[in-house]
């Protein structure tokens, strides 16, 4: 018996020493699965259009006369104020006027009483009885007396403006729509006092809601991945069960920056015919960079991996150009190879075929960052090269 086990321990170090080599490189098979990349972020609802109505002066309002949800045209009066100073400032502006008005009553018939002076003195001085200075100085009172019904005119015209000044300022306690839509809040109420330096707004109005916008962040890491053609679907807590799709309208450049975490906003434009999607709503958003089910696929590793001893076959073409260049060597080789499958829309990756490496044409589809779709130039359960194998003690842990 301590023979027959001795003969099998030593039949065991002999397997052990004259098996199969550790195998060269790592690898996996082309099977069939779902290739998905996408980006999520969370968003917030909003109206294409939104417009924050405040009072242009300080009052009290008298009449409020609609209701949120009401649909208004621009121009339609949302609510009327009662001034608390503009009223007084129209009969100060009428009574300046009044007093223009009688200045200049006074200073025309001071004119005129000055005109016949200077005309009087013209005919003495014309007959001898009074002196050049004594005409001179009617000359001169007569200007003065013009003059002054010059300058009050220009006060009647001015107290003119001013009038129409505070009736117009009347005319805005009228508080009206700016734009055409829907009333989508009212924070103001009969007998409230407003003022311009309120904060909160009296309406906040929205110019429809056909059309509805999501506003995202996306971080840094993944905005790279975020393109205009980038397929967007997102849920609300209201409706869990619908998904909701939309376009990308922008891709803002501006980062917003929350202590070391950079992100991007990215608005997003849904249409919303049945109008269930309200401003306000918080939306759970993915980005589809990918989306391809049960295709063949390899991890994308694959794509980056050559092996150490590779030399390319390149056209004799290609490789007489390297020659002249003086870049017959092998990095110089795999960079022309590789230029020659991009331009023809292909990506190498290197298969196990009776036991040897062997190069490999494919062409690509979908890709996320752990897997690519493989559209030609593999068959499903080929063996691809992933890499160099691990160190066994790597692969014991």
């Amino acid at each position: 018996m301590r023979f027959v086990a001795l003969a099998g321990a030593l039949c065991l170090v002999l397997a052990g020493c004259t098996g199969k080599p550790p195998a060269r490189y790592a690898v996996v098979e082309a099977q069939v699965g779902d290739v998905r990349d996408v980006i999520p972020a969370t968003g917030t609802l909003k109206a294409e259009r939104q417009v924050a109505v405040g009072a242009e002066m300080a009052g009290q309002v008298v009449e409020v006369l609609v209701e949120a949800n009401d649909v208004v045209r621009r121009g339609q009066v949302l609510a009327r104020v009662k001034p608390d100073q503009r009223s007084l400032d129209v009969q100060g502006a009428e009574a300046e006027a009044a007093a223009a008005r009688g200045a200049l009553g006074e200073a025309r018939a001071r004119a005129a009483q000055v005109e016949r002076h200077l005309s009087n003195q013209r005919r003495l001085s014309e007959s001898g009885f009074i002196s050049p200075a004594a005409l001179a100085q009617a000359q001169t009172e007569f200007d003065a007396a013009r003059a002054s019904v010059e300058r009050t005119q220009a006060d009647v015209a001015r107290a003119g403006v001013r009038i129409r000044a505070a009736r117009q300022s009347l005319s805005e306690v009228e508080i009206r729509a700016p734009i055409d839509g829907v009333v989508l809040s009212r924070g103001v109420s009969v007998g409230q006092i407003v003022s311009p330096t309120a904060e909160t707004p009296l309406f906040v109005l929205v110019s429809g809601l056909e059309t509805v916008l999501v506003e995202t962040l996306v971080a840094e890491a993944d905005i790279a991945r975020v393109t205009p053609d980038v397929a967007v679907a997102f849920t609300v807590e209201a409706y869990p069960r619908r998904t909701f799709r939309g376009r990308i309208r922008r891709i803002l450049r501006s980062p917003v920056e929350d202590r070391r975490f950079v992100s991007y906003p990215v608005v997003v434009e849904v249409e919303n015919g049945d109008g269930r999607l309200l401003p306000g709503m918080t939306a759970s958003v993915e980005f589809v960079h990918a989306d391809a089910r049960q295709v063949l696929r390899l991890p994308v590793e694959t794509l980056y991996f050559i092996p150490p001893d590779y030399t390319p076959s390149l056209s004799t073409e290609m490789t007489a150009a390297l020659r002249r260049r003086g870049m017959l060597n092998r990095e110089a080789m795999a960079g022309a190879e590789m230029g020659a499958l991009i331009a023809s829309g292909r990506e190498r990756v290197f298969v196990m075929q009776d036991g040897r490496v062997v190069s490999r044409a494919v062409k690509v589809g979908a890709q996320s960052p752990q897997y690519v779709e493989i559209v030609e130039g593999l068959r499903p359960g080929e063996t691809v090269v992933t890499g160099p194998a691990r160190a066994r003690a790597a692969s014991a842990e």
